[in-house]
């Protein structure tokens, strides 16, 4: 995968889960990519960037992703398992219409 292909799919995968707060990341399966992503950006000094969470965060991504080979296997390992195992989704609100594939899962609905 590209650079800018992988960091802006990590991107909007984290991006929720991040604006959500610390703690729905810990519980959520996006834990470990967010380590990898986050220590990344602080290597190279843009911590300022992944905190706004904006358009220049997964561009910020795609430039570290591209200068290190091996820190862009690791996120797209990450990534590509993540994919295969299931995805978090956070839905809040009423009249949402959520479209996703599920397969061999369960689905618990709570409604309040």
């Amino acid at each position: 995968m590209e650079p800018v292909t992988l960091a802006l799919a990590a991107f909007n995968f984290l991006k929720p889960l991040v604006k959500a707060g610390s703690e729905e990341l810990a519980k959520a399966s996006g834990k470990d990519l967010w380590s990898i992503i986050k220590s990344l950006f602080e290597k190279h000094h843009k911590e300022e960037s992944l905190s706004k969470m904006d358009e220049n965060t997964s561009k910020d991504l795609a430039e570290i992703l591209a200068k290190e080979p091996g820190a862009k296997r690791c996120v797209e390992e990450q990534f590509n398992q993540l994919v295969a195992t299931g995805v978090y989704q956070r839905v809040t609100g009423d009249n949402n219409i959520v479209v996703s594939h599920v397969n061999n899962a369960s689905i618990n609905i709570n409604q309040r």
